[in-house]
């Protein structure tokens, strides 16, 4: 046997594990697992598999403990490995919508009902509906049953909104929360009312806006009062100036109310006409109740002025009618002519207004010789010549001096209206600008019942020295000491 040393070298091989996998309709979308290994190979991350619809829920096999997402072979694993994917069991549930009754209840049949697929073991995702005039209520979603059997109850409150009624002025008359659907409800409370103004009557008429006996509540609603309005009417009254009604009727507010009757009388007055002037107040604008008065301007009537000399120191009366009045010749004596004037020829409507009257005077009867211009002024001084007839004076007058004997015309004139009167200054009884023997002698004629050649009113007041009503001796004897 041949004598030679044998050497033998060992050598080994790494075992291979398999690594089985059960997608159950899933699919490794990106890379791949491996399907064997060694322990040089570890540690191996198996890689999850994607199911369109699913959700993938874990791997269950060897070395792991129940449902794990995440497998990761160990080092120094030995043996074969099967791995399984689990994706949930495809299942329905049911969502179910319940609408609130009108009283607060909910009905026992839903309003509405689905079924919707989805994923046992899965969080169910049931959605809120949107009804108009309902909320939905707060709910919780649960586990998909793979029976099919879950369900979902979802409630909705019907929504709530405010009637309200109001005045035209915005203020509130009443007001009601109403449940949607529900019957809008009639105003119950008292109608309102509106103050009038001075141009309109108001009268409750609506709310606005209108509704319909058939209509529901859908919204929040505010009805607004309206009126009708009546245009006020106001008597107007037309008077004459004596309060006597002429004309009377009603007349809208803002009318321009006007007279058709016939022109205002005012019946004439003793010292006026009367015109038609128009009203008192002026016509405006028809705002209230009114009476308006006829107006009149006074037009003077325009008479003849009659004077009456009223003195009581006049002789007679002279042939044309007019007063003679006596004035002694002694130089001293003042004549004063008191006079009344007179709207009418009968004398007996007196003037009543103050008017200025304008005394004039000059010398009658021929006295030849005797300048009388440069004796006027102090017969009758010319400041007394314009004077003032004083409706309110009992005693107007004017007043005449005492100067040489003669017969004098005192004249007065108002407005175009004049008179005269006669004053005779005794004593020239002839008028020859001298007093004489003979102006004596023709005094005792009248004495001794012998009328003179010349007889008349002025021969008589000039023979009358005394002014004592009578032609005696006594004045021839006065007429021969002068």
């Amino acid at each position: 046997m041949p004598n030679n040393d044998l050497e033998f070298t060992a050598q080994y091989s790494l075992n291979s594990y398999t690594i089985s996998y059960e997608l159950n309709g899933g699919i490794i979308s990106e890379g791949k697992n491996r399907t064997s290994y060694t322990i040089e190979d570890l540690p191996i991350t198996l890689i999850n598999p994607v199911k369109q619809g699913y959700e993938f829920k874990g791997w269950i096999g060897d070395g792991l403990d129940g449902l794990t997402t995440q497998v990761i072979i160990p080092e120094n694993s030995v043996g074969n490995r099967t791995y399984t994917a689990i994706f949930p069991v495809d299942a329905t549930y049911t969502v179910k919508h319940y609408q609130q009754n009108l009283d607060g209840s909910y009905p026992s049949e839903p309003t509405e009902i689905e079924v919707i697929n989805g994923i046992s073991e899965q969080e169910t995702n049931a959605q809120t509906k949107t009804y108009t005039g309902f909320t939905a209520k707060s709910f919780e979603q649960q586990e998909i049953s793979s029976e099919n059997n879950t369900v979902i109850e979802i409630q909705y409150e019907r929504n709530e909104y405010i009637i309200k009624w109001i005045d035209e002025d915005g203020s509130i008359l009443d007001q009601i929360n109403c449940l949607y659907g529900s019957a809008i409800p009639a105003y119950t409370k008292p109608l309102p009312t509106k103050q009038n103004s001075a141009q309109y009557t108001y009268t409750y008429d609506r709310f606005k806006p209108n509704v319909d006996i058939s209509d529901i509540v859908t919204e929040n609603i505010t009805f607004t009062a309206s009126y009708t309005e009546t245009t006020n009417k106001y008597r107007i009254t037309f008077q004459n100036y004596d309060g006597s009604v002429l004309q009377e009727g009603e007349y809208e507010y803002g009318e321009i109310p006007s007279y058709s009757g016939e022109t205002p009388i005012k019946p004439n007055s003793e010292q006026f006409t009367y015109s038609f002037d128009g009203w008192t107040p002026d016509i405006v604008m028809v705002t209230e109740e009114q009476s308006y008065v006829a107006v009149f301007s006074e037009i003077p009537i325009i008479v003849d002025k009659e004077f009456v000399f009223t003195t009581t120191n006049h002789y007679a009366t002279n042939t044309d009618g007019k007063a003679i009045f006596w004035l002694a010749n002694d130089g001293r004596s003042t004549l004063d002519i008191v006079y009344d004037i007179y709207n009418d020829k009968e004398h007996t409507i007196k003037a009543n207004a103050d008017t200025e009257v304008v005394w004039s005077v000059e010398m009658v009867g021929g006295f030849e010789n005797y300048n009388f211009d440069a004796q006027m002024e102090a017969f009758f001084p010319s400041t007394s010549r314009n004077t003032t007839w004083d409706a309110e004076n009992e005693n107007n007058k004017v007043s005449v001096q005492s100067i040489k004997s003669g017969i004098y015309k005192v004249s007065v004139t108002i407005e175009g209206n004049s008179d005269y009167c006669y004053v005779v200054v005794p004593g020239d009884v002839n008028r020859d600008a001298h007093i004489q023997a003979n102006d004596a002698s023709i005094v005792l004629r009248y004495s001794s019942n012998i009328n003179p050649p010349i007889n008349d009113g002025f021969t008589k007041a000039l023979s009358d020295m005394n002014n004592d009503g009578y032609i005696q001796a006594n004045d021839a004897s006065m007429i021969l000491r002068k």
